[in-house]
């Protein structure tokens, strides 16, 4: 008998730990804790906001593991968790699978077009067993929106239109000489690896002597849009690429 007591003991403290109402899955919560108090259960911001555009879509996915009648949200705050506005409301409660895995929910809602830099996306599970005062679960995510670079040609980090030996030098003096900061640092960020440092002025070099090496999108041929989401500037790109 004491044999099962421990033997029962030591997989309840090795068991993973099992999930109750909802689980944010899509953007990383801050916590994977069911919260009942409003509006993140007092857990503290993360060090690392998920970085999205403004305007962007983004597709939430979260599970719910305990049914009840009612509906879910989703909501945005701008900062410090507080003045959150609705992305989505109503979403209808499913009905949980027999298999007793849990019911898998996926929105896609449009954020904000305004930047911020301390961001929630909140989730929340409304239960209306008592409709005048329905008990509710929260999750969150942290965010961070900027707004998307205006179009540029990587590596023309003078922003003088063309990418040459002045743009690899510019670099250099910024980063050692205390020359003047790029007015377009996605621009000037040659290699795409979201900062500014000396493999930039070098990958502009090599790109302009190294017989064959490239730079990546948008290139320094072409204007264009940058693929990489990152938090470097470029409010404007003069000359324009128009």
């Amino acid at each position: 008998m004491n044999r099962k007591f421990f033997l029962f003991a030591a997989l309840a403290l090795v068991a993973p730990p099992a999930f109750a109402h909802i689980r944010l899955v899509q953007p990383k919560p801050r916590t994977t804790q069911a919260l009942k108090v409003a509006p993140c259960g007092g857990i503290p911001r993360t060090a690392t906001p998920l970085l999205l555009t403004t305007g962007a879509e983004l597709e939430v996915v979260w599970d719910e593991f305990t049914e009840h009648p009612g509906y879910h949200r989703i909501l945005f705050s701008m900062g410090g968790d507080r003045d959150f506005q609705v992305l989505a409301d109503q979403i209808p409660d499913k009905v949980k699978p027999p298999t007793g895995s849990a019911a898998r929910y996926s929105m896609r809602v449009t954020l904000p077009s305004v930047p911020c830099n301390t961001c929630t996306l909140q989730v929340i599970q409304v239960m209306t067993e008592n409709p005048q005062n329905p008990s509710l679960y929260f999750a969150c995510a942290d965010i961070r929106l900027i707004a998307p670079p205006a179009p540029f040609r990587r590596g023309d980090a003078t922003v003088d239109g063309k990418v040459d030996i002045a743009d690899g030098i510019a670099t250099l003096e910024y980063l050692f000489t205390g020359g003047a900061a790029p007015a377009c640092f996605s621009s000037a960020d040659a290699n795409d690896d979201s900062r500014i440092d000396l493999t930039d002025g070098i990958a502009t070099l090599y790109w302009l002597f190294g017989d064959g090496a490239s730079i990546p999108e948008p290139g320094p041929a072409d204007c264009g849009k940058d693929p990489t989401i990152d938090p470097l500037p470029c409010p404007e790109y003069l000359p324009s690429c128009e």
